[in-house]
């Protein structure tokens, strides 16, 4: 896979694929599923497992915060704001 999350990637099942697995090569990190999710109802009704031929969109890097947020910053903590020691 060669994109570019910072604008979003389209991508097409292959037969075995499952999601955790597919954001994770895309995103290289945890914590998209709920953007991916949001992004693709179409894939509740399809399974865990998907077969050839599913088209999922992975959206760009930081819309599930921005959905999310809304706008409102009650309870987001920012990961550069927090200090462990000192």
């Amino acid at each position: 896979m060669s994109e570019n999350v910072n604008s979003g990637y389209a991508y097409v099942t292959r037969d075995g694929d499952v999601l955790d697995l597919l954001c994770l090569r895309v995103y290289r990190r945890d914590g998209m599923m709920d953007a991916v999710k949001s992004a693709n109802p179409h894939l509740h009704a399809v399974g865990v497992v998907y077969s050839a031929g599913i088209r999922i969109w992975f959206p760009p890097v930081g819309a599930d915060e921005q959905s999310a947020d809304n706008g409102h910053s009650e309870g987001v903590v920012n990961a550069s704001s927090i200090r462990l020691w000192g």
